[in-house]
């Protein structure tokens, strides 16, 4: 179940959250009466919209929030950060690019961020209940891993992994270029079932790319000409 999507450094996109949270402070009298629940449910405090509607002038950059949905994704699943960086041309405030998702599974949240720009993957983390799973920082050159180590995948192991795996060396430095929870998932699948969780969450949240979800969307939008449909898939 998906609670917020933050966009930084996209195409026309500066810095935005889509959040899915439920922004009424109470819930519709006899809610539970009502044939159509009008929110998905964790629990009181934690409520969200099934839909969201995302309307505005021509050009105003709905279909940019909808890229970087799939473009997110996409990058997940392909792993490498190549090809993926679209920063804002209008705007030098950032030097990187940002995407962070926080989602439910169940009554688990998890949320991954990644920050990037188009040589490397600046910073990576996993959390879940607001606990670390991994943390990279390659700017600080700083790592937390202990949550996903394993008898015979000490923290030295899992640095190799980031090392050679994940990334590539240029002379005593090493450049990741591969998002470390994809390989993770691809490489080692059994070592962490919060890894493998987050990674097919996340593939499976949005409609594929493949199914033409953005032109579709567009189509629809433009014989409706008042407004734009972004829907998610509610777990």
């Amino acid at each position: 179940m998906l609670s917020f999507f933050r966009i930084q450094n996209y195409r026309s996109i500066l810095d935005m959250k889509v959040d899915f949270s439920y922004a009424e402070k109470r819930a519709p009298n006899k809610h539970k009466d009502l044939t159509k629940i009008p929110f998905l449910e964790i629990n009181e405090e934690n409520r969200f919209v099934s839909a969201l509607a995302i309307y505005g002038a021509n050009a105003s950059g709905k279909t940019n929030i909808m890229q970087a949905f799939l473009d997110y994704k996409t990058l997940i699943r392909k792993s490498k950060i190549k090809g993926f960086y679209s920063p804002n041309k209008l705007n030098t405030k950032y030097n990187t690019a940002i995407f962070e998702i926080e989602f439910f599974i169940k009554k688990d949240k998890y949320r991954h961020f990644i920050e990037y720009d188009n040589t490397e993957i600046k910073k990576e983390n996993l959390y879940k209940n607001n606990k670390i799973i991994y943390e990279i920082d390659n700017i600080a050159n700083k790592n937390d891993f202990k949550n996903i180590l394993a008898a015979e995948y000490d923290n030295n192991r899992m640095t190799s992994i980031l090392n050679v795996e994940c990334s590539e060396q240029k002379e005593n430095n090493y450049i990741q270029k591969k998002v470390f929870l994809s390989v993770i998932y691809k490489q080692y699948g059994g070592l962490n079932s919060d890894i493998a969780n987050a990674y097919k969450e996340i593939v499976n949240l949005f409609v594929s790319a493949s199914n033409n979800f953005v032109e579709n969307a567009l189509e629809k939008c433009n014989s409706a000409n008042d407004a734009d449909l972004l829907e998610k898939t509610a777990n």
